[in-house]
């Protein structure tokens, strides 16, 4: 068997085992869970990593869109920086297959703090109101839990400069109302 044909043998056995029987969308389903991964930021004065961690809501409103509601949080030991946020929109999910791709549009605020013991004043915290993309891949390993990864970039332009930042994090969550 040459290349071609283990190419197409490994596609076809990960085709049988990750579609489902039928193609079934669900609405009014709800979907609660957790994250945990990278930060990355970065504005006028350079780069900042660091570890980020969240929870996040959705709803079905229909077969392909749902509403979403997140908090995150993130620090960055390098930088003493510590961001929060909180944002809602939708997101375009294609859940015809237990593999369940999906990008979206949120709106929210965002909290970043210094947290340096030297910084004790209002200057070392500033409130942004920004954008975010999430972007991921979710995998149901049943009807009830699917665990994922999630790229997700955030934009906060303030009078101070625009400050960027993507978190890559790996999901998990409980689904329930089908």
């Amino acid at each position: 068997m040459g290349c071609k044909g283990s190419l197409l043998a490994v596609a076809t056995l990960v085709t049988a085992f990750t579609v489902e029987s039928r193609a079934v969308a669900y609405e009014r389903q709800w979907h609660l869970g957790g994250s945990l991964g990278y930060a990355l930021d970065g504005d006028a004065s350079g780069l900042a990593n660091g570890i980020a961690a969240g929870a996040y809501g959705a709803y079905g409103l229909n077969d392909t869109f749902n509403a979403i509601a997140s908090l995150e949080a993130s620090y960055r030991p390098g930088s003493r920086l510590g961001v929060a946020s909180a944002a809602v929109g939708a997101a375009y999910v294609f859940d015809v297959l237990r593999w369940v791709p999906y990008v979206g549009l949120t709106a929210g605020a965002f909290e970043l703090a210094s947290l340096d013991a030297a910084c004790t004043k209002a200057s070392c915290r500033s409130t942004r109101f920004g954008a975010s993309v999430p972007l991921g891949l979710d995998y149901e390993l049943n009807r009830s839990f699917a665990v994922g990864g999630q790229a997700r970039y955030d934009f906060l332009p303030s009078s101070d400069g625009i400050t960027h930042q993507l978190t890559l994090s790996a999901r998990a969550e409980y689904s329930w109302g089908y």
